[in-house]
């Protein structure tokens, strides 16, 4: 059976004069009480507190417990009934359609996920919850960390497509590369990690790869306040107006050394791999503000054979353009 949910005013929470929290009772598919050593309205609080639902999408659809909407591109976002499923990222402008399934740091449970919000599920373990939330960009997996029983990693399976592979970026963000003839291209981007506990103070966090893993560490101490809230955020490509490049050295070269024509073949295999905005505007400016971004490259000198040269910010617009040499 499925129903669309309302908007987020009037299924949000409701705030209390004196501060206390309320959830909806249309929120709420089972008796709020407590989840872990948290009750469902703390969370519901840590998370508000922190902007979780900032920018969650007002409407979703529901079926059988999966929570389904579509972003302000062509992707779509699924999130799974259970807290043993994955959250399905579709894009389908690219050809052919693709996919990224990205999997809750729950291990094995297979708890049933609370429908906190029009697009927002909250899966629940002792220690720990997961809140996921569809945005206008891309999805949200919220950690809200009870108290310091709490783990210290939390790994999330990403399930890739033949060519992809996760890499990390020197602010801390982790992107889904897609190779392609010449180089590789941003599918999308988990950004920079951040952690915050209940006091408002930050708490360190970082991310790692490991395969095809992404694995976020929280490093609390003994002055940190529960709850602490984790928020690991993908982003559809070209939700900011930015595509993320890398090429390796000899690919470097050969673009620094490449023909109009080839700067153009580059902009097609970048849109053929990623369809986006920045491939609609560029028109005939294309060919001239890839080449000025590629002239870039010399900045800092032609990277070692073992780096990548990372580009941010391009191709619309290409001002705030960043190069910089890191490890393979």
């Amino acid at each position: 059976m499925r129903h669309r949910s309302g908007t987020v005013a009037k299924r949000m929470l409701t705030l209390l004069a004196g501060g206390g929290l309320l959830i909806a009772s249309s929120l709420v598919a089972s008796p709020a009480g407590a989840i872990g050593q948290l009750s469902q309205a703390e969370i519901l609080s840590s998370l508000s507190r922190a902007g979780v639902f900032d920018s969650a999408i007002a409407s979703a659809t529901h079926d059988q417990g999966t929570t389904s909407a579509s972003l302000t591109g062509d992707e779509s976002v699924t999130l799974p009934a259970y807290a043993n499923g994955s959250i399905s990222v579709t894009n389908s402008s690219s050809s052919p359609s693709s996919q990224i399934d990205i999997g809750l740091p729950t291990g094995t449970s297979s708890s049933a996920g609370v429908e906190i919000a029009p697009s927002s599920t909250l899966y629940s373990l002792a220690d720990y919850s997961v809140a996921a939330t569809i945005t206008t960009s891309g999805v949200r997996e919220s950690l809200t960390l009870n108290n310091s029983s709490a783990p210290s990693t939390y790994s999330y399976p990403v399930t890739l497509s033949p060519g992809e592979f996760l890499a990390t970026n020197p602010d801390g963000s982790i992107s889904v590369m897609q190779s392609f003839s010449g180089g590789s291209v941003s599918v999308g981007t988990f950004l920079a990690p951040w952690a915050t506990d209940a006091q408002g103070k930050p708490v360190a966090t970082n991310y790692t790869v490991q395969g095809s893993t992404l694995v976020q560490h929280v490093d609390a101490t003994s002055a940190t306040a529960f709850p602490v809230v984790a928020d690991p955020y993908w982003v559809q490509v070209g939700s900011d107006g930015s595509i993320d490049l890398r090429l390796t050295q000899k690919e470097q070269i050969f673009w620094y050394n490449a023909s109009a024509t080839e700067i153009t073949g580059l902009i097609a295999a970048v849109c053929f791999v990623v369809a986006t905005v920045g491939c609609i505007v560029i028109g005939a400016t294309g060919t001239a503000l890839v080449v000025g971004a590629l002239s870039l490259i010399n900045v800092d000198g032609i990277c070692p054979s073992t780096d990548y040269c990372n580009f941010f910010k391009g191709f619309y617009p290409w001002d705030g353009v960043v190069t910089s040499c890191i490890p393979y």
